[in-house]
C-alpha cells in the first residue's frame, strides 16, 4: 500500500477522469504514476498532474488501484491510499500532443450559472478554432480547478469533411496539469 497527498480540487479532476466500475476496463479505474506525473483516463479524457504537485516522492512508478480517499484536511489536501496493480496501463505518452501549436485560452469555473455559459462558450470557441466538436460533459470535468485553461490545437485538428480529427491538449497552472480530449464524430 502507498499513500499520496493531492489537493482536493485536483483530486476531483483526476477522479472524474478515471473509468467507473462496470466500465469493463479495470486498469483504468485506477491511476498511473510515472516518474514525472500522476495520470488518469477513461479512454475519452486523459488528465495528467505533475508529480511535484502531489505528495508521492517515494512511490514507485506504475499502475495503482485507488483503495481509499480520505477527507480533505484543513490545508485542502486529500490522502489517497493506493495498491499496486499488475495490469499494464495504456501507453499514454502516445496520445499527448505537443504544445508548439496554435493556442487559445478558455475560462472554466465552478460557479453554477457561469459554468454552463463558460463551458458552452468553450465548446463554440474550440469548434471555431479546430472545426471539431468537443463534449460539454468532458469540458465540465475541468471546472473544479476554477481557472483559465490554454487549449493547444493544430490546423489539422478538424477536417473539412466534418469527421473528427486530432485531440486537443488543454493545460492549466503553468502547464503542470494537462487534459487531453478527443473530438467526437459528427457522422
Amino acid at each position: 500500500m502507498e499513500k499520496i497527498l493531492v489537493e482536493g480540487s485536483t483530486w476531483k479532476l483526476i477522479d472524474k477522469a478515471r473509468a467507473k466500475r462496470n466500465d469493463g476496463r479495470m486498469v483504468l479505474e485506477g491511476v498511473y504514476l510515472s516518474d514525472t506525473y500522476l495520470a488518469a483516463t477513461n479512454g475519452r479524457i486523459l488528465i495528467t498532474v505533475d508529480r511535484d504537485l502531489i505528495g508521492a516522492k517515494t512511490v514507485t512508478p506504475g499502475a495503482y488501484n485507488v483503495i481509499a480517499v480520505g477527507k480533505q484536511d484543513k490545508a485542502g489536501y486529500k490522502e489517497i491510499i493506493l495498491e499496486a496493480n499488475e495490469q499494464e496501463y495504456p501507453d499514454i505518452e502516445k496520445v499527448i500532443p505537443k504544445t508548439n501549436q496554435n493556442k487559445v485560452n478558455i475560462s472554466l469555473c465552478t460557479d453554477d450559472h457561469a459554468e454552463g455559459m463558460q463551458v458552452s462558450r468553450a465548446v463554440i470557441t474550440l469548434f471555431k478554432r479546430t472545426g471539431s466538436a468537443f463534449s460539454i460533459e468532458w469540458l465540465k470535468v475541468l471546472t473544479p480547478l476554477n481557472t483559465v485553461w490554454t487549449a493547444y490545437y493544430t490546423a489539422e485538428t478538424g477536417t473539412a469533411s466534418g469527421k473528427s480529427g486530432k485531440s486537443i491538449l488543454l493545460t492549466a497552472q503553468s502547464d503542470r496539469i494537462k487534459a487531453i480530449m478527443l473530438p467526437f464524430s459528427m457522422d
